[in-house]
């Protein structure tokens, strides 16, 4: 499992498979995804809401251009597990 800690959460995501890439134009509403490539964001989990992106991994990553969203994406499959546990009061 990958761990990733931040100010206010840990984002823990079970291991993943090789899959093909998608773009993220291709991504439905609410979708998960991994960036997958060599475009600097590889490896960062991002959620696809109405007509932007959201990094999970770095929240401050995100995109709104409809020329920005042909990133390649691996989505998440069936079972792999995404756990966000707050580190807040």
């Amino acid at each position: 499992m990958a761990t990733k800690v931040h100010r206010n959460y840990e984002l823990v995501v079970s291991d993943t498979f090789v899959v093909e890439p998608v773009t993220t134009k291709q991504l439905k509403v609410g979708e998960l995804a991994f960036i997958a490539g060599d475009s600097g964001y590889t490896g960062e989990l991002v959620l696809r809401v109405y007509d932007s992106l959201v990094s999970l991994t770095v929240p401050s990553h995100t995109w709104q251009s409809p020329g920005e969203m042909s990133l390649p994406v691996r989505r998440l499959r069936k079972g792999e597990a995404v756990v966000l546990t707050g580190t807040g009061e």
